[in-house]
């Protein structure tokens, strides 16, 4: 078993474009239990409850209930559909990581969808910038998408492969 405490990242040490090394704020003086967990060739601390929802998921207690209409107010980035495009244009409707490629497996239903990740999440930016969509973006599969993100911070493309 291992024991962390909740830390609070600062974003003192990332230049203009919101990218450099991790630094710690602040954090709470109370043991939190985890496991490690495994990626590639590197280990993470994980409490095995992060990641299990999907993000469009809402975690109700004991009860399996399904149907009601419910607010659920998040924040959410904006996101540019003209570099979309061009990242696909570039790179192609393949997943990056696996291979995946939904025209070959589903056939015309599945042409032309992929997903398309930012490589440093929008999230760690926190701020408007411009973007390049050949070296920022890469097409990836919704399930390739979806383990990136199971982790905080998300796993790099080069983790996840």
């Amino acid at each position: 078993m291992l024991k962390t405490f909740p830390i609070k990242h600062s974003t003192a040490n990332k230049n203009i474009d919101g990218i450099g090394p991790a630094k710690i704020e602040d954090f709470e003086a109370k043991l939190t239990e985890k496991s490690l967990k495994r990626v590639g060739g590197s280990w993470y601390a994980s409490d095995d409850a992060l990641g299990n929802l999907l993000p469009e998921e809402i975690e109700v207690p004991k009860h399996f209930i399904e149907g009601a209409s419910i607010t659920v107010s998040v924040n959410t980035y904006e996101r540019n559909a003209d570099a979309r495009a061009q990242c696909v244009k570039y790179h192609g409707y393949k997943c990056s990581i696996c291979g995946f490629d939904f025209d070959v497996s589903y056939g015309a239903i599945g042409k032309n969808y992929i997903h398309v990740h930012h490589i440093v999440a929008l999230s760690e930016i926190n701020k408007e910038y411009e973007l390049n969509p050949i070296e920022d973006l890469i097409p990836v599969c919704p399930n390739c998408h979806a383990i990136i993100h199971r982790t905080r911070p998300a796993l790099t493309v080069e983790q996840l492969k």
